[in-house]
């Protein structure tokens, strides 16, 4: 799709009111969503072009994006590992300062992406490489989280999401501010070393009740401190990472994470590292030239 006024290419997105959804509902998602676009300009953020409602109706709304033509994060991610040339260590961390970038800018201004995963993450140009600048998109969950406030609506995917969302502590309501965007970075790092899903790969195909099920099973193991087998997640992994403290205040930010000088192997581990007192608990090894990231933690998915 091309802009009529200057010819250039943009992306348009159909914001669709749901059937569950008042008018009220669907006016104040889209306000939320063209909102966190307004406040947001920078390399590594979606820029917004326009927003207009659709000549049909009320129930659809278009917001008119800047197209980022190199696709998404998620389908060069499986190309690379279907192509048995995994992402290394230096293109990692590439990746990764791009995208804490992105969400810096986000949370200096207040705003909580809540939904960060490889299908948010698209490249500008087509170019096969990292090399490519990297932008967050899809700001549909995004929200506003002031200083000292915090969400308690449940949003995001659940294999990204940060575990005080899923289930806060036992007695607590639902509390969290934008550093649960830092747990979902965690898990991106993961994919792209590993190429798998760090809470699903030994589960299969299970619905959101078995998964949520062997989630709680799990913190209850941590709590008796079981251990779970050495290696890849099981159906107890890791459950050290389970008990580290879900309470907003201690979680890491994007200022914690994000690496302060050009990106190397080793500021990547370092961000992983820091990501993982919150996420998991990361141990990379070289075993005969392949290196293995190990994570342990929980994570969730909510549908929109």
């Amino acid at each position: 799709m091309r802009s009529r006024a200057t010819g250039e290419e943009v992306a348009a997105k159909c914001l669709k009111r749901a059937s569950t959804w008042s008018p009220e509902k669907f006016r104040q998602r889209v306000g939320e969503e063209v909102a966190a676009l307004q406040h947001t300009r920078h390399r590594n953020v979606i820029g917004l072009i326009d927003h207009l409602p659709d000549a049909g109706g009320e129930d659809r709304y278009w917001v008119v994006m800047k197209y980022a033509r190199g696709g998404q994060l998620l389908e060069r991610l499986i190309k690379r590992h279907q192509s048995t040339r995994p992402y290394t260590e230096v293109e990692v961390a590439k990746i990764g300062y791009d995208v804490l970038s992105g969400l810096k800018h986000l949370h200096d201004r207040r705003i909580a992406h809540c939904d960060i995963k490889p299908d948010n993450i698209m490249f500008e140009t087509a170019e096969d490489g990292t090399d490519g600048n990297l932008v967050l998109v899809d700001l549909g969950f995004a929200t506003v989280c002031e200083s000292g406030q915090y969400i308690d609506q449940m949003k995001g995917t659940i294999e990204y999401m940060a575990p005080e969302i899923l289930n806060p502590p036992r007695g607590q309501a639902r509390a969290y501010d934008s550093k649960v965007d830092i747990w979902s970075v965690g898990c991106v790092l993961y994919m792209l070393l590993s190429g798998e899903l760090p809470f699903r790969r030994a589960w299969g195909n299970i619905d959101q009740r078995e998964f949520t099920k062997r989630v709680r099973c799990q913190r209850r193991c941590a709590r008796a401190g079981t251990r779970g087998a050495a290696g890849p997640p099981t159906a107890c992994p890791c459950p050290d990472s389970l008990s580290l403290p879900r309470q907003p205040v201690l979680a890491p930010s994007c200022d914690d994470s994000h690496p302060q000088r050009v990106c190397t192997c080793k500021s990547t581990y370092k961000t992983a590292g820091i990501c993982s007192q919150r996420a998991a608990k990361l141990q990379v090894s070289d075993h005969q030239g392949r290196h293995q990231l190990q994570l342990g933690g929980v994570g969730t998915h909510i549908a929109r």
